[in-house]
């Protein structure tokens, strides 16, 4: 009985050692140019990326103009989907926004609701991910606001308030919020 006791261990080690051993000649093989697991661009799946419900994919078959070095698509102001919140503490300004984005050609502009935090200048938001990237589109929404260039930011994973479907997110503040007239 006393050897048996003696010579488990050494089972173990010599199982661990055929093991690695194995496992080595099955790396160098699938690191083999020649070998049956080799692989060209061809073979690899194609991936989609999930984009947030209600956003749109950045392009189209026809009307989209890629920025030559940015990566960013920029779409027609009539297909963009712009959201302005209100945290001017301006009652009914991000109307009077969404009212001057609508009159710019932004018809797919989502109709203001409710009141955002408090910020206490504009911040113009937008979306962008490994395929999509919507910075040109809130750099021209914030030109056509009066918005200072450095108000175009990346979204944040949690803006404080609800996007709805929008991939460019006017934060109203103070210094671009006016009152209704009328």
């Amino acid at each position: 009985m006393a050897n048996q006791a003696e010579a488990a261990p050494v089972r173990g080690l010599l199982l661990i050692g055929a093991a690695v051993v194995i496992g080595l000649l099955f790396l160098s093989k699938g690191f083999d140019n020649g070998g049956i697991g080799s692989l060209s661009a061809g073979d690899l799946p194609s991936s989609d990326t999930t984009v947030p419900s209600g956003v749109g994919s950045g392009t189209s078959d026809t009307t989209d103009d890629t920025i030559a070095a940015t990566g960013t698509t920029q779409l027609p102001p009539a297909s963009l989907p712009v959201y302005v919140a209100n945290g001017s503490g301006v009652s009914g300004a991000a109307g009077v926004a969404t009212t001057t984005l609508t009159s710019a050609g932004y018809t797919s502009a989502i109709a203001p609701e409710g009141s955002a935090p408090t910020t206490p200048t504009t911040i113009v938001y937008y979306f962008q991910d490994a395929t999509s990237n919507y910075q040109a589109d809130a750099q021209a929404v914030a030109a056509t606001l009066g918005a200072q260039p450095t108000a175009v930011q990346p979204l944040p994973a949690d803006p404080g308030f609800d996007i709805k479907s929008a991939v460019v997110v006017v934060w109203l503040g103070p210094d671009l919020a006016q009152a209704p007239t009328g």
